[in-house]
């Protein structure tokens, strides 16, 4: 029932504010999610509870806190993603990919790495032999594209294909 809440609160902020909870003003993004619910959507906030979630979660909270709760509720975050992005590594890949993991930061890499497979790798739309470094390069961390971190450009295979990114991800973790 939280994450039914959550999501109606996302619609309704997507449909009345643009893309996501990054665009609110700060003043907006600091109202607590439950003052939000009842005096904004006119909803039963009662759905959050009564403990942190209630009293702490703010507007600009709420991408991550559907995200945690999204992860807490499924069994496979990858289900929908297209059978074409879900290979096996090729040979020798999974060892070139643990070697890489040494000198890159993965705390950054995998929550980008994994909401771009789970976002966007649901359709066929892009090759599975295209390089994934050349496809995830320009993901956002922070104000600055992952191509342009020196560990992210010198150290991510360039042989890794899309055909193996979900196998890619879940060797990195």
């Amino acid at each position: 029932k939280v994450k039914e809440s959550l999501e109606t609160c996302i619609a309704f902020l997507q449909a009345t504010g643009g893309s996501f909870v990054q665009k609110l003003d700060d003043s907006v993004g600091r109202m607590v999610l439950a003052k939000y619910m009842e005096q904004v959507l006119l909803m039963d906030a009662g759905a959050l509870g009564q403990g942190a979630v209630s009293r702490g979660i703010q507007l600009r909270h709420i991408d991550g806190f559907w995200k945690i709760l999204h992860d807490l509720t499924t069994t496979d975050p990858f289900a929908h993603v297209s059978a074409k992005y879900k290979k096996d590594l090729a040979v020798g890949a999974r060892s070139e990919l643990e070697v890489a993991a040494a000198s890159m930061d993965v705390s950054v890499l995998l929550p980008l790495l994994k909401d771009f497979i789970v976002s966007q790798l649901g359709e066929e739309h892009i090759a599975d032999t295209h390089a994934v470094k050349g496809i995830i390069g320009f993901l956002e961390a922070g104000e600055i594209y992952l191509v342009d971190l020196p560990w992210f450009a010198a150290n991510f295979p360039e042989s890794l294909e899309m055909c193996s990114v979900v196998a890619a991800y879940k060797a990195l973790v």
